[in-house]
């Protein structure tokens, strides 16, 4: 009697207080169709970071390998032999050093320190090549030191380098009397005649030796392998001049002419003795 007052009892509760309830089929495949998918998901997470960590360790290891060492070195400068020589010295490319410990910029810092050199462009041509393109800056003129010697400068004013050789082809701006130090610049004031160097016509540059200002503050030519003097003037109609200028030159004869004046490009005169 008492075991089945018990029964009685414990069914009553389970009707009222239920301690489960069954989970639909349908749900249930769901839950484990996610349970599953987060787990290959993981999988294939991790998977793929191995793959990935291995392939870096992979190309670590090949980059640091001889067939990425430096075996071909070209240089594309009209000084060659000036820039390999400054590449000699530069202790990272001794003994075809590996091509990842190569510094493209400390390669251009130490070719720019050349007082001559413009631009540099250094590209790896892997896996064991280095590419170095160095362009010169342009001389355009010249500028006595003392008696004995020459600096040759750019467009800017930069001293380019110094020379005991006059170089006849290149105009002179004139005359300085302490020692031009390559790198360095020469006084502004130099500055309108090196622009007004760049407006000459590149075919008409050897026509003349030197340049220089006049009393009144305008141009002067002193025209080469003679004594005749251009008096430009000022930067005024500088083609109409130089139109003016070469007809002369091709049509009057200079003997005796000491000065040609083709400050007014539409009247010019010439003047004897």
């Amino acid at each position: 009697m008492v075991l089945s007052i018990f029964k009685n009892s414990k069914s009553s509760l389970e009707k009222d207080f239920p301690t489960s309830t069954p989970m639909n089929p349908r749900i249930e495949n769901r839950r484990q169709e996610i349970i599953k998918k987060k787990k290959t998901t993981r999988r294939r997470i991790i998977f793929g970071f191995l793959v990935f960590l291995g392939a870096i360790v992979m190309a670590i290891s090949l980059l640091y390998s001889p067939w990425f060492r430096l075996n071909k070195l070209q240089i594309h400068s009209p000084n060659n032999q000036q820039v390999r020589a400054a590449l000699a010295a530069d202790p990272s490319l001794k003994g075809n050093p590996l091509l990842i410990n190569i510094s493209s910029k400390e390669i251009s810092s130490r070719l720019k320190n050349m007082t001559w050199v413009k631009s540099v462009k250094v590209v790896k041509s892997w896996p064991s090549g280095l590419n170095i393109w160095v362009k010169p800056r342009v001389v355009v003129a010249k500028m006595q030191i003392g008696k004995t010697s020459w600096a040759l400068l750019d467009q800017k004013g930069r001293v380019i380098t110094t020379s005991k050789m006059a170089y006849p082809s290149l105009i002179s701006i004139g005359t300085i009397s302490n020692s031009a130090t390559p790198g360095k610049f020469i006084s502004t004031k130099f500055t309108p005649l090196l622009k007004f160097i760049s407006k000459i016509p590149p075919s008409f540059r050897q026509s003349f030796s030197s340049i220089y200002f006049g009393p009144n503050g305008g141009i002067r030519l002193h025209l080469a392998h003679s004594k005749t003097v251009v008096v430009f003037g000022g930067l005024t109609q500088i083609d109409s001049k130089f139109i003016s200028l070469r007809t002369i030159l091709k049509k009057v004869p200079l003997s005796g002419v000491s000065m040609i004046d083709v400050s007014v490009a539409q009247r010019p005169t010439l003047t004897r003795g």
